[in-house]
């Protein structure tokens, strides 16, 4: 008996969480090993869980300077070479967006909070969302009804 694991035999959860955790790991490795190679080389001594801790935490580290950062710092610098201006981003934690657009519903009108962001930032403005929903929702539009 022959077991063929093909690409499709792995569900898309186990196979997408696979994926981070392979992601993450590798770059932990190499933060690792050429932070060691690099302390070798300089002839200093580092306890080892120290080490290890510096190549965990280096993973989560780029991220949120990444996403934080970096990526408006770019993406301004890029709207500024052509010419454009960026919209506004709505400031505040996602959880207290989300939050007051709930709030919004019970309260009254459900569009009451985007009118408020309408008069404190103008038409256009940003809702800050993670990348990656945005990413993964966009392959599946054909599944969202066209009326």
């Amino acid at each position: 008996m022959t077991l063929i694991l093909g690409p499709h035999s792995i569900p898309p959860g186990p196979r997408f969480i696979a994926s981070i955790l392979l992601h993450c790991a590798v770059a932990s490795i190499l933060t690792y090993v050429s932070l060691s190679l690099c302390l070798r080389a300089l002839e200093i001594s580092l306890r080892h869980d120290i080490l290890v801790l510096v190549a965990l935490v280096s993973r989560p580290t780029h991220f949120f300077v990444h996403h934080l950062y970096w990526r408006p710092y770019v993406d301004g610098w890029k709207a500024k070479q052509q010419g454009a201006v960026l919209a506004p981003i709505i400031r505040g934690p996602m959880a207290n967006i989300g939050l007051k657009a709930i709030a919004s519903l019970k309260e009254g009108y459900p569009a009451d909070i985007f009118h408020v962001w309408m008069k404190k930032y103008g038409y256009i403005y940003q809702i800050p969302t993670p990348h990656n929903t945005i990413v993964r929702l966009c392959p599946m539009i054909e599944y969202f009804t066209k009326d």
